[in-house]
């Protein structure tokens, strides 16, 4: 009896095409194809039960985000038309 071909599945990706491109080119030097490198990150995932590499915000990361939640915290005057903008910018009290 003669093993059995694994199924195969094909996965489909929508990613940045440079890249892409980055990606193959350094893949191609080291002779694997991305194909295989994806290949063996899953194979990966699936004996450890976990992605291999820490998936985390950077600290420049997480830095904007809170700059982002202070921002959204700000008091923000309701500015509904040309003159109410124009008269924000003359309120020097907007300055503190």
């Amino acid at each position: 009896m003669q093993p059995q071909e694994p199924t195969k599945k094909m996965v489909s990706l929508t990613i940045d095409s440079a890249l892409s491109d980055q990606t193959r080119a350094i893949l191609s030097t080291m002779g694997l194809t991305q194909v295989a490198v994806v290949t063996a990150l899953f194979k990966r995932i699936v004996a450890d039960g976990a992605v291999p590499f820490a998936v985390k915000l950077s600290d420049a990361q997480k830095s904007m985000l809170e700059i982002q939640r202070m921002a959204q915290q700000l008091p923000v005057d309701g500015l509904t038309d040309k003159d109410a903008l124009k008269a924000w910018f003359a309120d020097d009290s907007q300055d503190d």
